[in-house]
């Protein structure tokens, strides 16, 4: 197989690589680089056939590095990334993909990742920075995207999986960051677990049997959105889950689950101390079920659901808790057969609850 390795130390530098052909047996042509300095400018394209680029060590600010991969079992490795505006694209064509990022330290970098085939790959272990772009885009079946932790502020991150049994899931410490999470196919699963202030959550999923999980979303501020169409969706939205000391306050929370057999928990503290959260939770369909338990005060809280047999409740099967002072409860249910059933305990706050249709309970003891 053909291999290249490039050491560019320097700036203003601009380095081209093309390789093709299949290599010993159809696979084996690698590429390695080492850049150091600024305003450097690499390029790789490999044709088809097994192929590994490889940045063992990137350092210095404004450099460029753009990999294209056409073909099977490719593979591209960027162990450290340090500095300030670089840019890394990556583009892959075929089956089992893998780009890595083990580490990214700096501000107002870009990465963006795509992906098109089977089995794809994309792990970003460590980000830390303010003001960098991710976008990862993969087409096709058994893509995953992970994070083990990202740290900083301003930061975006986009990604988009369209096919079947996707993951992706993210861990962020930091404030005025933006996460978009947005998948279309069958058995998907999101996750994102925050903890900062001014964050953006967004999880929209369109198909069957998929799940979506915003964890440990602490602090002030967020605004959390999830959208879930299809069936037998799964959705989980929490706070102060492992840690009742955190706190969240002052967030928008929005929840919509659109289709049959949809299932929703809702659980904001245990116990105290969470403040003027804003809630709005939409389930149009049957057999849907809600288990929602939130403590602290001056929540807003509307809830809806559109169908028949649905269920509203508590906590791992317990009824419904709503604890704390000044609480803006509104329920409305339309449909037949529809339950609510569980507790709250507030002061100088509203309850409402409709409902319309036949066959109808509400059992709700306020104290």
């Amino acid at each position: 197989g053909n291999e290249t390795e490039t050491a560019v130390e320097g700036s203003e530098n601009t380095l081209e690589i093309v390789q093709e052909g299949a290599g010993f047996f159809g696979i084996g042509n690698a590429t390695t680089n080492n850049i150091k300095g600024d305003s450097n400018e690499v390029i790789m394209e490999q044709g088809d056939g097994g192929h590994w680029a490889l940045n063992k060590d990137m350092q210095g600010s404004g450099n460029s590095v753009e990999t294209k991969q056409s073909g099977v079992w490719n593979e591209i490795h960027l162990d450290e990334v340090l500095g300030d505006e670089n840019s890394i694209e990556i583009e892959q064509e075929g089956f089992w993909s893998t780009a890595r990022i083990s580490s990214v330290a700096g501000h107002d970098n870009e990465v963006v990742i795509e992906q098109e085939g089977d089995r794809n790959n994309v792990t970003l272990a460590e980000i830390s920075g303010e003001e960098n772009s991710i976008e990862i885009d993969q087409e096709g079946d058994y893509n995953t995207v992970e994070s083990n932790i990202f740290t900083g502020n301003d930061n975006d991150v986009m990604v988009t999986q369209l096919g079947s049994d996707n993951t992706a899931t993210f861990d962020v410490i930091g404030d005025e960051n933006d996460f978009d999470v947005t998948q279309n196919g069958d058995d998907n699963t999101a996750y994102v677990g925050g903890l900062g202030i001014d964050n953006e959550y967004t999880i929209m999923q369109t198909g069957n049997s998929n799940e979506a999980h915003l964890v440990n979303f602490n602090g002030n501020e967020n605004d959390v959105n999830l959208t879930q169409t299809g069936d037998e969706n799964v959705a989980v939205i929490q706070a102060s889950a492992e840690d009742q000391t955190l706190e969240t306050s002052d967030n928008d929370i929005d929840l919509e689950q659109t289709g049959n057999m949809n299932d929703a928990v809702v659980n904001i503290s245990t116990i105290l101390d969470s403040n003027e959260n804003t809630v709005d939770i939409l389930q149009d369909g049957d057999l849907n079920a809600l288990d929602i338990l939130i403590e602290g005060s001056g929540h807003t809280i509307e809830i809806a659901q559109i169908g028949d047999e649905n269920l509203i409740t508590g906590a791992n099967g317990d009824a419904m808790l709503i604890g704390g002072a000044g609480i803006e409860l509104s329920i409305t249910q339309e449909g037949t057969g529809n339950l609510v059933e569980g507790s709250i305990i507030s002061g100088l706050g509203s309850v409402t609850i409709s409902q319309v249709g036949d066959w109808n309970s509400a059992t709700v003891i306020q104290q």
